[in-house]
């Protein structure tokens, strides 16, 4: 199937998957929940609405770049003002005590991702992504992608590309043999591929709810050391780029 390439980088990104009320947790790559979130805001869709183009796209991720766990540590309410006794919330009612929130992001991890659709619905989503009508992040409206974004308009091997010829943002001195270990995220079991299952709660529904759904596969794949180039990485970047737009 004919496809499209995004790449997934920024100084923070946040996945979430197992969020419950105070706690704001982050999967360590992108959820389907949050590519079909990210397409959606580029198509101008509102919250609570999944077109069908959604449920036709197939994704592939590639982590080029794991990135580091980090915790916003926020506390809502409490303080003494105007004179009051009692601790009170930006509201001012009094509270016994302030209330904390605790939010995960990924600091600087980078992911590659095939984008997998049907011929029909490719150009929309090309259009979409060059002109979005909500701008697009990663996971959180806070966390804006960096450029380039779309590496690929169009590819007929989008799967190949990931394994063969996008160059990997890592550096050229880590690498001391013909091959370098990159962990990828399928949504089918690949054949033919060591793989294990990976459970995330990130499955969309038409209500804009999600549900708890084995539908990952992670496997190690041994890719060209020749990926990692010794020139500056955003030139060879480019020059897979030029290659493959229309």
């Amino acid at each position: 199937m004919n496809g499209l390439i995004l790449r997934l980088a920024g100084p923070l990104q946040s996945w979430g998957h197992r969020s419950r009320f105070n706690h704001r947790d982050s999967a360590r790559y992108p959820t389907r929940s949050g590519l079909e979130g990210l397409i959606a805001a580029c198509l101008g869709q509102s919250r609570g609405r999944r077109p069908d183009l959604l449920g036709r796209l197939g994704f592939t991720i590639r982590i080029d770049r794991a990135g580091r766990v980090v915790t916003d540590y926020h506390t809502v309410g409490g303080g003494i003002r105007n004179g009051q006794q009692q601790p009170v919330n930006p509201n001012g009612k009094n509270v016994a005590n302030q209330a904390e929130t605790h939010r995960t992001y990924l600091s600087d991890a980078a992911f590659t991702v095939a984008v997998q659709a049907p011929d029909n619905d490719l150009s929309a989503l090309r259009e979409a992504i060059d002109c979005p009508i909500y701008a697009p992040y990663l996971g959180r409206r806070s966390c804006a992608p960096a450029e380039p974004f779309l590496l690929a308009r169009q590819t007929s091997e989008p799967i190949e590309d990931l394994l063969q010829r996008i160059p990997l943002q890592q550096t050229a001195t880590h690498v001391s043999s013909e091959t370098i270990d990159v962990d990828f995220i399928w949504e089918q079991q690949p054949q033919e591929r060591i793989s294990r299952p990976v459970e995330l709660f990130d499955q969309p529904s038409g209500s804009g709810r999600v549900m708890y759904r084995n539908v990952r596969w992670k496997s190690t794949e041994p890719l060209p050391s020749s990926l990692v180039t010794e020139e500056p990485w955003p030139e060879a970047l480019s020059d897979y780029m030029e290659g493959t737009q229309e």
